[in-house]
């Protein structure tokens, strides 16, 4: 079993901030803020990091599932929306997220029915996918 580590810091600033740091191993730091007004292109939210690990995870998977049947991927962009809603409790939640990947192969494409077998195959094998209740759509090129 593997064992991910993470450092979350908050600490109240004189300007009223409602940010913290996410320290990952190797020194990686991002900023974060819980307060819509901070959101700009340096701070993330968690549910921003949330979506981004659902489709990170979907296309690292949807990587290792084309090249096991010769597909070599040229480039992958997926603009990932996640929807806050409530869920069967009632609760605030992030109740679904649709994957739009845009993928482009170096040789020829997989028929649309191949590439919709392989995102699947893809959302069975996802590691974060299979931990969450979130519903997860995948909308392919």
């Amino acid at each position: 079993m593997s064992e991910h580590h993470v450092t979350v810091s908050w600490n109240k600033n004189n300007d009223n901030h409602e940010t913290y740091s996410i320290g990952f191993e190797g020194d990686t730091k991002i900023t974060a803020s819980t307060n819509p007004r901070d959101q700009n292109d340096d701070y993330l939210d968690p549910e921003q990091t949330y979506v981004a690990s659902l489709s990170s995870c979907h296309m690292l998977s949807f990587l290792a599932v084309c090249a096991k049947n010769n597909h070599i991927v040229k480039t992958y962009e997926d603009h990932a929306v996640g929807y806050l809603g409530k869920n069967a409790k009632g609760r605030i939640a992030v109740t679904k997220v649709i994957l739009n990947p845009v993928i482009r192969f170096r040789d020829a494409a997989p028929s649309q029915e191949q590439i919709d077998k392989m995102h699947e195959l893809t959302s069975n094998n996802c590691f974060i996918s299979n931990s969450v209740l979130t519903e997860i759509e995948v909308h392919s090129n």
